[in-house]
């Protein structure tokens, strides 16, 4: 689960708190007891806990280590960016720009100026036949086109509107990012040529609307209109908790009123705009709102859930599954790169799971020590598919683990997960290409792209720098033989070690792998040079015998690489322990 809007009751006892939600962390995907064991310590505090009097459930992506069942476990919402619980002071909402008179240019160009909203990047312009904007055209949605004036006023320069002339009203506000958008500004306007068809009445002007600290509390500051031709002209203020007034009260004051008081400050902010109103002979006549005036309400703080790349978070999740997955030999992890990390540092990220210095050294001085990359695929860029909120981006671990759990099923676990169509994607987020795409696959990275017949993974490796381990169905293969290879040679456990006994598990052992060479698990034209079955004196000496040890040697030749791996089903000591372990 991920959380990134603000939240209202943080309390220690809300239920974001109980669910352990206030932070993106580790113990959210990894259970307590488990957290930084691995190999044979991992498998021991798992058996502690589940050989209690009372049993305690394993947690986090720890659930998985009982399920014999499973073989591909995926940890998508790691690779997400995670949150935080942050306390903060609102900000003041931006304030509204203010339009300067327009200046009418060559050719019935327009050029508009404002005041500026601090901090926006972009505004939005709006121009109408109407004072009100109503029905207003969007002629700006960006930053401002014209260089800042001697005041410091950005501007934009419009054509003249198509059509007869007439009056042409214009309002303009700024965005400001993270914080939001600003109240329109005052709305201005002009009279295109031919002016005789703009109508006998002068348009009224927007009031010079001001916030001003009274005797007993702030007040708005108005002047009269300066209209000459109404008889009679009204002040109509309006009062909104939003800067769009949606849902606004409206106030007239007195004819000969010169201010109204805003009364105390609330726990909203509250913005005000007002208008002239011309009562004379005929209907009255409103002119256009002035720019809008902000009460701020006290100052207060709130929580937050923000967004937060916790790296160190995601690396921790990530190489307790590929721990998990090694210290199990059944599962395979399947991995994949943050989004902002494909580029720079998706080689690091590698590096960090296990691909990179620290692993290559140990494999210079002889066999490798440190497994754990055998176990884990790294798959990127991140794919985009169809959600009923919407089209969205997701990390592509979730997908390739269901191309392999369809391939396996349908095919089996021996065939490459490579080049197969990835369903109910339609994009990715990026392309990795050229060097950078080529220096990313040596690294261990499985590169998904865009195809004819499809958007498929171009290559299917594990992590791995052993060529003959690396392929991802070489790797299911061994998973399975492992499977296979405990679950028949619990069976033999207290057996008499002799020629006989030997002899029957060497015919069973043969009966499967035949099995599995019948449906090409193997390369080879026939069982001989396909697999081989060994339970001889070569693997099981007297010496061995005589400590109790009794040693199945598997030797197979996987569609890829051709070459043999040798496989061990090795029974120690009384009988109770039981080993597999892939020699080569």
């Amino acid at each position: 689960e991920t959380a990134v809007a603000p939240v209202s009751d943080t309390a220690p006892g809300s239920a974001r708190a109980r669910a352990g939600l206030t932070a993106f962390a580790a113990e959210l995907f990894l259970d307590a007891d488990l957290r930084g064991a691995t190999g044979p310590e991992l498998l021991a505090r798992a058996d502690t806990r589940a050989s209690r009097q009372q049993p305690l459930r394993l947690r986090g992506l720890h659930a998985v280590l009982p399920i014999g069942e499973a073989t591909l476990l995926t940890v998508p919402d790691a690779a997400h960016p995670g949150w935080r619980e942050v306390t903060e002071e609102l900000d003041p909402p931006p304030s509204a720009p203010v339009l300067a008179p327009p200046r009418q240019r060559a050719q019935g160009w327009i050029e508009l100026r404002w005041e500026p909203t601090p901090g926006a990047d972009r505004y939005v312009v709006e121009r109408a036949r109407q004072v009100d904007l109503l029905d207003g055209d969007r002629v700006l949605d960006g930053p401002a086109p014209l260089r800042p004036d001697a005041d410091g006023r950005p501007g934009v320069a419009l054509p003249p509107l198509t059509g007869c002339g007439g009056l042409v009203a214009f309002r303009v506000r700024g965005i400001v990012p993270r914080h939001g958008t600003s109240p329109w500004s005052n709305t201005v306007h002009v009279i295109e040529p031919p002016a005789a068809f703009t109508g006998p009445d002068t348009p009224l002007p927007a009031p010079p609307l001001a916030a001003e600290a009274g005797e007993t509390g702030p007040v708005l500051t108005f002047r009269p209109a300066e209209d000459p031709q109404p008889a009679a002209v009204a002040i109509e203020v309006e009062h909104a908790d939003d800067p769009l007034f949606a849902a606004a009260d409206r106030t007239v004051p007195e004819p000969d009123a010169e201010v109204l008081p805003l009364g105390p400050a609330r726990e909203r902010h509250r913005f005000h705009r007002a208008r002239y109103v011309a009562t004379g002979a005929g209907p009255p006549r409103t002119g256009p709102w002035s720019h809008t005036v902000v009460q701020l309400a006290p100052p207060r703080r709130q929580t937050v859930l923000q967004p937060w790349e916790d790296r160190g978070t995601m690396l921790e999740v990530q190489q307790a599954a590929l721990e998990l997955a090694t210290a199990r030999g059944d599962v395979l992890a399947v991995l994949a790169l943050p989004d902002a990390d494909v580029g720079g540092g998706a080689a690091a990220h590698l590096s960090a799971l296990g691909a990179g210095q620290r692993h290559r050294a140990d494999v210079r001085g002889g066999r490798s020590q440190d497994r754990t990359a055998e176990h884990g695929a790294v798959f990127a860029p991140w794919t985009v598919t169809r959600t009923p909120a919407g089209v969205r981006s997701i990390p592509p671990d979730g997908a390739m683990a269901g191309v392999l759990a369809r391939r396996a099923s349908e095919h089996g676990a021996w065939l490459s997960p490579a080049n197969q169509p990835v369903r109910g994607v339609v994009a990715l987020t990026r392309e990795l290409e050229g060097a950078e795409g080529d220096l990313l696959t040596t690294a261990g990275l499985n590169r998904l792209e865009q195809v004819p017949h499809g958007l498929v993974a171009t290559s299917a490796s594990t992590m791995s720098l052993e060529p003959t381990t690396r392929p991802i169905e070489v790797r299911r293969l061994l998973q399975l033989l492992r499977r296979i290879v405990v679950r028949h040679g619990g069976t033999y456990v207290f057996e008499p070690h002799g020629h006989r006994f030997r002899t029957l598990v060497h015919r069973q052992f043969d009966g499967l792998l035949g099995g599995l060479y019948d449906r090409g698990a193997f390369a080879g034209a026939t069982p001989g040079e396909a697999y081989q079955v060994v339970t001889d004196r070569t693997v099981n000496p007297p010496e061995s015998v005589a400590a109790g040890r009794f040693v199945v040697e598997l030797r197979i030749a996987p569609t890829q690489p051709m070459a043999f791996l040798r496989i061990r089903l090795v029974q120690a000591g009384a009988g109770d322990t039981l080993a597999v372990e892939v020699v080569s």
